[in-house]
Order: C-alpha cells, then structure tokens, then sequence
C-alpha cells in the first residue's frame, strides 16, 4: 500500500511515451505534448466519439486508481485540504488492501488545463488517461460528444444521488443521461453591508420594484463578452419561469422587456452606475463591497472565502421580477474515464467513500465551496448561509453553453450593453433579441 502524489501538467504524457511510470520526460516527448491539438472549452456541433460506453473486458495486472484533480479543488496552499486528500488516500487504501491510489494535479483550465490533457492524452497515449476526474459542465459537454467519459450507472450511485437536487442532477446529466457526480457546488448571489441587509428582511425586498425603490448602488460584471451575462441569464429565466432542468434561452419578449426595464430604470436612477460595463469579474469591485459602498454579486465560493477570511459581509438573492430566488449552478464534477470494468467498479466505490457525509463536509468547508447533497450541506458551520444556499440551488439552472443557445445569448449580452449605455430602450432591446435569435 503506498499513496502518490504527483504535480504534473503536461509531463504525464512525456511519461508514456517514454513507457515509464516515474521518469522524467524527454525533449522528444515535451516536443510531441507541446504539439498536441487543444481544444475549444465548449463541444463542436459534430464529433465522433473516441470510445465506447461498453466497459471493456478486465485488464490483467496489479489493482491501480488513478485519478486527475484541477488545483482550485486540489489546491497545495490549502495545508487542511491537502491532509484530507492524504488521508483519503491512505484510508481507502487500506480498506481496499491491494490497491494502489495515484492522484495528479493539472490545471483547472488554460493551456494544460485538466479537459485539454484529457483530450490530448486519448489522441496519443490512451493508456494514461486517468480512471477518474473533475470537470465543470463546459467541459463535461465536450467530454461526452468526444467519447472521453464513460455514463454512470444509477445503480451505482443511487445512494448519493437521492439527497441532491434535481437542479444538481440535471449538472451532471446529458442529454438525459447522468455522466458526472457533482462534487462541488458555485452558485451567484448578493454580498453587501450586514447593516444594510439586516433592514432588508421582507420577502419582498429583492424583487425589481423594491431595488429601484432605494438608492443602494448594485454592482455586477456587466463588461464580459460572449455570451448573456450570468446575472441577467438568471434573472430572465426567472422571469420566464424556467425550470432547473433548462440550459438554453428559449425567447420570451414578456420577460425580456421585465428584465430589461429594470437594467434601464436603474441605470437612469444611478443605482447600477456606469462603471459596471468596466467589470468583467466580482475582484474588480469587491473592495467597494466591503466597504459597504455598494452590494454585488459575488459567487458563493468567494463570498465564503472572503467571510472565512475576515471580511464582514450579509448575503441576499439576485434582484428578480418576483423576488423569488435565481441563480445559475455550475461545480465540479466526477466523471469515470476508464472503459475497463474492474476499474470502473474501484471508481464507484471510490466516489462512494469520498462522498461519506463528514469526509464530503469537511473536505467543501475546508475549499470554502459548497457540498452537493442536502445532507451535507446541513453539516455548515453556519446554518442560516446553508439555508439560503440551498434554496438557491433548488431554483438554479444550468450554464449557457454555445450548443443551447449561443446566438440568443450573445443577442442578449448585446442588448443589455446597449441599455445599460443608454443607445436602446427596454424594448428596442427585446426585439432586437427576437429579431436576432429568429
């Protein structure tokens, strides 16, 4: 029984080639990894899949796991995450007897990023792919139209996935089929002053009318390109009475017009000021946030780290027509990339340790990111938050991707600049949007 921990970006792949487990790669083999294709981070219209979803027949030869982690979930400046991690390994183990458990840490994303690998790895050296690994849902949509992730078996993860929300279920499934065990959760909401928010009690304080009814400045990353900006994608759907098993952006002029309205009034009343076309990330005014100058909107795993931190902050939902609770949901997720049976069957019981309540508890609060079952997210050390996140994530739904709805979207984002620069009215945007996405 060993445990391994390897930091590798790009070398595992030089370590095939060379046919060896542990020797540091060639020039040749850097050369043939820095010549290997990337990929775009969301699905081609048409690809052919690389392997199949049959499990195939049990390699023979010592039992071994092997398993890819991005450094935001592993990270190596978290000293209690990575003990967790150490026991993880030695604990499973031991409680295995005869299996050796490998984990090596890649990038989140960029180049060398934890998808791109994986891809490169199935072109030019199958045999180190990983057994299991992490992906947030972009990327597990590319990973399914490419071959490279294998479905899981419901019956197999049965007893973890009855605690989750559809909402989270529906992160992990395509096309209806559950590929990914959600692990970690990220959900938007509102950090502001807790003086502020401790007046701001009524369920009715966050709808639309309620927000332009004060002078409170809001704050969000109205300046990022592509596709509909994440705030106002939540806040349409919302509108339109999405469900958290929607993905695309089907039109609907009633709630384009609503939302908005609302981005034009609060733009002429100052509340949204001009500088939100400048931001393109919550880093960029969350010193204004502290400051209780303004409220923004702020992922949960930040507000968490910047609470855990020291930082002073209240929580409430996005502003939405109704004042119901919105909000998009993305984390990471497991998915099983082995095709050989055995293998698959060490994943699963795997995942099934990890996800032990206490060990998945302790593990999320020590990323400062929420867990993915009910049950767990229960075990916060601050049950009011774990509340409020968890009725945000029974509403949420899923990322835009280009595949669901790339042109609507991108007419969305383009409107919402235009209303928020003062060239379009509420509904010149909204039929500017139908126009578009006709």
């Amino acid at each position: 029984m060993r445990f391994v921990w390897i930091w590798m970006v790009g070398g595992l792949i030089g370590c095939a080639l060379a046919g060896c487990a542990g020797a540091v790669p060639t020039p040749a083999a850097e050369m043939a990894l820095q010549a290997l294709p990337t990929a775009s981070p969301s699905p081609p219209a048409a690809l052919t899949p690389t392997a199949s979803p049959t499990p195939l027949p049990t390699e023979a030869g010592p039992r071994t796991l092997m398993i890819w982690m991005p450094d935001v979930v592993a990270p190596t400046d978290n000293a209690d995450a990575e003990a967790q991690r150490a026991v993880w390994i030695t604990a499973f183990e031991t409680l295995e007897g005869d299996l050796t458990v490998t984990m090596r840490l890649k990038r989140a994303a960029d180049v060398g990023g934890i998808f791109q690998t994986l891809r490169s790895a199935s072109l030019v050296a199958p045999t180190a792919l990983p057994d299991l690994a992490l992906l947030r849902r972009v990327d597990l949509l590319a990973a399914v139209a490419l071959g490279l992730v294998r479905p899981l078996d419901p019956a197999g993860v049965s007893a973890l996935i009855q605690d989750m929300h559809p909402s989270v279920i529906a992160l992990g499934s395509v096309e209806g089929d559950l590929y990914a065990l959600p692990f970690t959760l990220d959900v938007a909401h509102l950090a502001l002053n807790p003086e502020a928010a401790a007046a701001l009690t009524d369920s009715d304080a966050w709808t639309f009318d309620a927000v332009l009814s004060r002078s409170d400045p809001l704050l969000f990353p109205a300046g990022r390109a592509g596709i509909a900006n994440e705030t106002f994608l939540a806040q349409y759907r919302a509108a339109a009475g999405a469900t958290t098993q929607d993905e695309g952006v089907p039109v609907d002029a009633a709630a384009l017009e609503a939302v908005f309205g609302f981005y034009q009034s609060a733009r002429a009343a100052e509340i949204i000021p001009a500088s939100v076309l400048d931001y393109t990330a919550s880093s960029d005014y969350i010193d204004q946030v502290i400051a209780g100058t303004a409220a923004g909107v702020v992922s949960s795993s930040s507000f968490l780290t910047l609470r855990d931190s020291g930082a002073v902050l209240a929580y409430a939902p996005l502003p939405t027509l109704d004042g119901e609770p919105a909000a998009l949901i993305d984390g990471w997720m497991w998915v099983i990339t082995t095709g050989d049976a055995a293998r698959q069957a060490d994943a699963l019981r795997f995942l099934n340790w990890i996800f032990d309540v206490d060990r998945h508890a302790d593990y999320t609060r020590a990323l400062h990111m929420l867990p993915t079952s009910r049950a767990t997210l229960r075990q916060s050390a601050d049950p009011a938050y774990a509340q409020f996140a968890d009725a945000l994530i029974d509403r949420a739904t899923l990322p835009l991707s280009d595949s669901a709805g790339g042109v609507a979207g991108r007419a969305m984002q383009a409107a919402l600049i235009a209303v928020l620069r003062g060239e379009r009215t509420a509904e010149a945007a909204a039929q500017d949007v139908i126009e578009q996405a006709r």
